[in-house]
C-alpha cells in the first residue's frame, strides 16, 4: 500500500537524502543523517502506491492511475519538478521497477515498460 502519515514506501536518492510515498498523495524527503524531514511534495490526488528510484530520478505511481517522474537532481529537495506524467487507462500502478527505465505493474497484474529514462538516470 502507499503507508501511513509517518511511513510508507521508500527509496534512498543522491545527495544523503531517502524518499518515502504516503497515503495522502504526498512524497516526503528526509535527510539520511538526521531523519529530519526536509520537504514534502504534493505528488498525486490519491495513495503513493509504487515508488522507484534511478539515480537523481524519482517515479512515482499512484491509486490515481498515473505516473509521475520526478527529477530530484538538485540539492534543494523544495526545487524537485515533475518533468513527465502519464494517464494509465483506469489502472491503479501496484509496482514498478526501474533500471534505466520503469517497467510497471498494474491492478491487473499486466507489466508495462512505458518509460525509457536512458541517460537521463545517472
Amino acid at each position: 500500500g502507499g503507508g501511513g502519515k509517518e511511513g510508507g514506501l521508500g527509496r534512498f536518492v543522491p545527495h544523503g537524502r531517502a524518499v518515502t510515498g504516503h497515503r495522502d498523495g504526498a512524497m516526503r524527503v528526509w535527510d539520511t543523517l538526521t531523519w529530519e524531514l526536509v520537504a514534502t511534495i504534493h505528488a498525486h490526488s490519491e495513495a503513493v502506491s509504487a515508488l522507484s528510484a534511478c539515480g537523481s530520478w524519482v517515479v512515482s505511481g499512484s491509486s490515481d492511475c498515473s505516473l509521475r517522474v520526478w527529477d530530484l537532481g538538485s540539492r534543494d529537495p523544495s526545487e524537485a519538478r515533475c518533468v513527465r506524467h502519464i494517464k494509465l487507462p483506469g489502472e491503479p500502478v501496484r509496482l514498478m521497477a526501474c533500471e534505466h527505465g520503469v517497467a510497471v505493474t498494474t491492478k491487473d497484474r499486466s507489466i508495462r515498460t512505458l518509460i525509457s529514462l536512458g541517460s537521463q538516470a545517472s
